[in-house]
């Protein structure tokens, strides 16, 4: 195995792999070594004498190759690859694939999963890291815990890829690739990455992360089978939204509506037997309490069903209210029309 030398920041710790990682025969291409130029171009001229020599044991710098993380399958740990489009221009491409569900052990998991991406050197703009991740893990974790573009502050060309332990990834990108890791946490200028034992929520376990925004402009219809979370990646129902939502219009289709109360064999609850049961229960008959409503949530075309059944038993109150009004002022006037005759007869007799 052969030794090469990079010029790096002092502080840069990067690993020795093993010689199963390591391909023979390598040496510097000159992109990396017009890299290495246009990262010293960005420096100023104090930062340039902080600049020296260390010796790092790699693998051959290549588009294609492979590599096998040790540790375990509970722990996703920190890959460095290199944004080689940068200089050129144009995005890097890179694909870690495992078609073999049985690699290194037997149901190990199988992945496709394809990286684009274009790191921000210390705030260039026009960063982005999309991935497209197809998975299966018949008897361990997924294979992806998340990425970072590690360049904000610095002039370096890393994107880190959390992957799973206890397994071999194969790769290919359009620009050379060299995968810097170790089997624990990986120190890149100074700065520690260490391993995750969750995936983040960012990350899409089987589909498509975006990392800018996304406009269908398209004229036809859009079909989506499963749940959709917005501002949630655990959604319950078909749509289900964490926040707001905002509308001109909501239509919600109905099986039934609550115009049978006004129905003639309708049994009207009498008045107080809603008193009892509101005594009892703290809510009107019909409606979910407030635990219910807290715990589950409410369905709109269902409550507003029900809110206007209760909005036609009012009527029906106010309606025999009324009736029992109108009998009684024609009692009154009935009597008094009695009254007054009798008033009258009085008078005669005096």
């Amino acid at each position: 195995m052969k030794n090469i030398f990079f010029l790096i920041k002092v502080g840069i710790l990067l690993p020795t792999l093993t010689q199963a990682q390591v391909n023979e025969n390598f040496d510097l291409d000159k992109r990396s070594q017009d890299s290495i130029a246009f990262h010293q171009s960005f420096m100023t001229d104090s930062s340039l004498n902080n600049i020296k020599t260390v010796s790092l044991r790699s693998t051959a710098t290549s588009n294609s190759g492979s590599f096998t993380i040790a540790g375990d399958q509970n722990t996703y740990y920190p890959v460095a690859f290199s944004d080689n489009g940068w200089n050129s221009n144009e995005v890097t491409i890179l694909e870690l694939g495992r078609s073999n569900v049985h690699g290194d052990s037997q149901w190990n998991g199988s992945v496709m999963a394809t990286f684009k991406f274009h790191v921000t050197r210390w705030g260039h703009g026009s960063n982005f890291v999309d991935a497209d991740i197809k998975q299966d893990q018949p008897s361990a974790k997924y294979f992806i815990g998340g990425w970072q573009d590690i360049t904000g502050t610095s002039n370096g060309l890393y994107l880190i890829i959390w992957l799973r332990g206890a397994a071999t990834y194969n790769y290919h990108s359009n620009y050379p690739q060299t995968p810097l890791f170790t089997n624990t946490s990986l120190t890149i200028e100074g700065i520690l990455y260490p391993s995750k034992n969750q995936i983040e929520n960012y990350v899409n376990p089987s589909g498509t992360s975006l990392a800018r925004n996304m406009w269908v402009t398209g004229s036809q219809s859009n079909y989506f089978k499963s749940n959709v979370g917005i501002g949630t990646n655990n959604p319950k129902k078909l749509l289900d939204v964490a926040g707001t939502i905002h509308a001109q219009n909501i239509e919600v289709d109905l099986i039934g509506w609550s115009d049978f109360v006004f129905d003639t064999d309708y049994k009207l609850p009498s008045l107080k037997e809603v008193e009892d049961h509101i005594k009892e229960h703290k809510h009107l008959p019909n409606i979910p309490s407030e635990i219910q409503v807290k715990e589950e949530g409410i369905n709109i075309g269902e409550i507003q069903a029900k809110l206007l059944q209760k909005i036609e038993e009012l009527t029906l109150y106010v309606i025999q209210q009324e009736k029992r009004i109108q009998a009684q002022e024609n009692s009154s006037l009935e009597q008094k029309e009695v009254i007054e005759k009798l008033q009258e007869q009085l008078k005669k007799l005096q």
